[in-house]
């Protein structure tokens, strides 16, 4: 369930099985474990306040932190949220954003 509350689908391995345990490796996945494809964002909503730091030539890390208080979640919470939902597992999330 998603937080909208609507029922989602489990990703799967191509053996059918759901992520998390260990997908079956075949020609499909190319020996992965994996089929297709899960998006993981990053958001983040221009407020006056990030307009104002942007304006002024702040740093990224000063602006990133800013966007960070004021609610942007990042790619990594993003991806550890589709980890605890069964989306995907916590390797491949790792993998893909490190």
């Amino acid at each position: 369930v998603d937080a909208a509350g609507v029922p989602m689908p489990a990703r799967t391995g191509t053996g059918g099985g759901v992520v998390g345990a260990e997908a079956s490796r075949c020609e499909k996945c190319y020996g992965s474990g994996f089929y297709g494809r899960l998006g993981v964002f990053e958001i983040m909503k221009m407020t006056d306040d990030l307009r104002k730091l942007t304006i002024g030539g702040v740093d990224a890390v000063t602006l990133a932190e800013a966007a960070r208080a004021g609610g942007m979640r990042a790619m990594m919470d993003d991806a550890m949220d589709k980890v605890s939902r069964g989306m995907t597992t916590e390797a491949e999330a790792l993998r893909v954003l490190r």
